[in-house]
């Protein structure tokens, strides 16, 4: 198992989820003040169910990070904010690798 350093971890969680949908090639179908909806990756559809969070990822007071998360209210994929990796989690399950590759 490789070791992904926290500085590695944090810079590449700075990145909005929707950049990652975009850079996977997926087209926004909708917006909200707080999320953006796309087709959802992990299965096929024809109505946007994959939301993911607007709010870029943020530092909070002690260091602490709060990261975006995404759901789909089709297939039930998720990751939300309490479980962290942002960026890093949304680009495994799209590659569908482990997390320690990504």
């Amino acid at each position: 198992m490789s070791y992904i350093p926290q500085d590695t971890i944090d810079k590449v969680n700075q990145i909005p989820l929707y950049r990652v949908m975009e850079h996977f090639g997926f087209e926004q179908s909708h917006k909200t003040d707080k999320e953006i909806f796309y087709n959802c990756p992990f299965h096929a559809e024809q109505n946007a169910s994959f939301e993911v969070d607007r709010t870029p990822n943020y530092k909070q007071k002690e260091g602490a990070v709060s990261l975006a998360g995404f759901y789909c209210y089709a297939c039930s994929e998720q990751n939300p904010r309490s479980k962290g990796y942002g960026a890093i989690m949304l680009w495994a399950a799209i590659e569908n690798i482990d997390l320690s590759q990504s």
